[in-house]
């Protein structure tokens, strides 16, 4: 589950097969509690089961990670824009045998509180060098 803060949000759809695609929220229907679903993907043979979606705009980053330990970034501006009930576009190339394990969103905020904390082990393993 994620919650949109933004109305320029987009849900991002990675599957397991390295497809992904860009929805704008506008196209999915508020459900109520007896509420049948709305279908968001394509699945087949080719782009495999879901792995994992996240509330993207054009600013955000996200890592994916393949069960090899392989490890892209990419910006969520390259990622094609594109309907509910589609496949989407090839994000990460896969070998026979791989998926995609989990995906991450990183975003402005997330990507200075990374570089301060890794500038404070640095500096916090320089200072027990000296000692």
């Amino acid at each position: 589950m994620e919650i949109a803060h933004d109305e320029n949000a987009e849900l991002l759809i990675v599957s397991e097969k390295g497809f992904g695609k860009r929805t704008c929220l506008d196209e999915y229907r508020l459900q109520t509690r007896g509420g049948t679903g709305v279908k968001t993907y394509k699945i087949t043979p080719k782009t495999g089961e879901v792995s994992g979606m996240k509330i993207v705009d054009n600013s955000d980053d996200i890592v994916l990670i393949n069960s090899d330990g392989t490890v892209i970034r990419l910006n969520c501006s390259a990622i094609t824009s594109s309907g509910r009930s589609t496949q989407g576009v090839t994000l990460m190339k896969m070998q026979k045998d791989v998926n995609v394990v989990s995906i991450a969103k990183i975003n402005e905020e997330n990507e200075d509180t990374v570089q301060k904390a890794e500038n404070d082990n640095t500096i916090e393993n320089n200072e027990n060098d000296s000692e």
